[in-house]
């Protein structure tokens, strides 16, 4: 990925993005070249030097035999993004619109699970990271007696040992600041709240 370094964002960030959209474009290749599936992956920064990735597929689905056979991969991250339209700055239309947004690509080996303990513990990962601080959260034990046992002949879990990250935050960093501030102001009263956010600290905030 092409990264000029003021777009390049901070460790911190990075893993926000990671944590935050955890559904990643999963690539790797076959004896048909690149293929592609969506995951969600959950990022454990304190395991290896750049963090590993916890996640699982079915095992009908055709991307387990080509990394059984090749295990280097690729996972894409994409945080808040969105159009800047010129329209919205008041000292005059003549800066071309923009598409901010912020992605993360992880460059690492996989490693299935080798037995049905460590797949477990990638669903309970998962499932622990995305019922965090819900009310009335659900657990995998409400699955009932068998229901996880019925599952886990279709499934396995694997890690991904992250060895290379690049990222990047385009967010607004070329343009006139007043014209930053405007769009922030329009992104802000569409709710767009993460996206506004990231554009400030970007520009604005102090180094």
């Amino acid at each position: 990925m092409f990264v000029r370094d003021r777009f390049v964002p901070s460790e911190a960030d990075v893993q926000a993005v990671i944590c935050s959209h955890p559904l990643a474009s999963m690539v790797s290749r076959d004896a048909q070249g690149f293929t592609a599936n969506h995951f969600p992956l959950i990022l454990n920064p304190k395991q290896g030097p750049h963090g590993t990735l916890i996640g699982h597929l079915t095992r009908q689905n055709p991307q387990h035999a080509g990394l059984r056979a090749d295990p280097n991969v690729l996972a894409i991250f994409v945080g808040p993004s969105g159009y800047v339209s010129s329209s919205w700055y008041s000292n005059g239309r003549d800066m071309a619109p923009t598409w901010n947004y912020a992605a993360v690509h992880c460059h690492g080996r996989l490693t299935f699970a080798p037995d049905e303990k460590q797949t477990i513990h990638a669903l309970t990962v998962l499932v622990e990271h995305m019922e965090r601080n819900r009310p009335n959260a659900w657990s995998m034990e409400e699955l009932g007696p068998g229901g996880l046992e019925r599952r886990l002949p279709h499934i396995i879990g694997f890690e991904i040992a992250i060895e290379r990250i690049e990222a990047r935050f385009m967010m607004s960093q070329y343009e006139r600041p007043a014209d930053t501030a405007e769009a922030i102001e329009v992104l802000n009263r569409d709710g767009q709240h993460e996206l506004a956010d990231l554009m400030h600290r970007y520009n604005f905030a102090e180094k």
